[in-house]
């Protein structure tokens, strides 16, 4: 083999080398934007995310979501009624680097919370 074939082989072999690392790291979840309606009965209850306001219901937000539906993040959606008598929830939507759960849940397309019920726990999640 020639000096110019050996030096040309080293060529493509570090550059099969280099593809194949690049191509094999991990990089982060492509972001794939999905609106959510939230929706409350009675309508005109406050809504946050993460303790920030959003507006009154029913209100949009678009959640980031991962390609396969998964929710990118770590959501706690809640509503505060503005009528007496009403309960307050909270809704958690968790991404997918859950310890606890091994789960991710998926972007819905509606969420809906009923005031005049009590919350599932005392927590509310």
């Amino acid at each position: 083999m020639s000096k110019a074939t050996k030096s040309s082989f080293r060529g493509a072999a570090f550059a099969a080398c280099v593809f194949a690392l690049t191509a094999c790291q991990s990089s982060a979840p492509a972001d794939h934007p999905k609106e959510t309606s939230i929706i409350t009965d009675p309508t005109g209850a406050r809504v946050e995310i993460n303790g920030d306001y959003i507006g009154t219901s029913p209100v949009k937000y678009t959640f980031r979501q991962s390609p396969v539906g998964t929710i990118l993040g770590n959501y706690i959606i809640t509503v505060t009624p503005v009528e007496a008598n009403l309960q307050p929830q909270s809704r958690r939507l968790e991404g997918p680097y859950v310890p606890l759960t091994g789960h991710a849940d998926e972007v819905p397309a509606k969420l809906f919370f009923d005031l005049r019920r009590p919350p599932p726990d005392p927590e509310g999640f």
